[in-house]
């Protein structure tokens, strides 16, 4: 949620005229300058494998991530991951197999549903 302030230098500290977004990524960006929002996003029909962590996603109090919309994923990663200051979040259809068999965390969140046997279960070994 820390936005990148559009920044390019001709030759900032011998980048040899690239862009200074690694060094952008580093930096806070105070919160006068202006908050990140996100909300009203629908993802569906998604399978992920492979993933390290099926959702590793934060937010600020002050600005939740709010009205997210996830139908019919699934995800097999090696940890269900987690989300934080989240609000109005609705799964549907949502499978998490993590190779760890751990689940899917929400602090400081709220409003989250699930629905149509949405959850995670333990990847299967063969």
């Amino acid at each position: 949620m820390n936005w990148i302030p559009l920044q390019r230098r001709r030759d900032p500290a011998g980048t040899h005229g690239r862009s200074v977004v690694l060094q952008n990524l580093a930096t806070l960006v105070p919160p006068e300058r202006g908050l990140a929002h996100f909300r009203n996003v629908y993802l569906s029909n998604i399978r992920a494998t492979g993933a390290k962590t099926a959702f590793d996603v934060s937010a600020t109090p002050q600005n939740p991530l709010e009205d997210f919309h996830f139908d019919n994923l699934t995800i097999d990663a090696q940890s269900a991951g987690k989300v934080a200051n989240a609000k109005n979040w609705t799964l549907t259809g949502v499978t998490i197999h993590a190779a760890d068999g751990s689940q899917l965390t929400f602090t400081d969140s709220s409003g989250i549903t699930l629905k149509d046997d949405s959850g995670i279960a333990p990847k299967e070994q063969p």
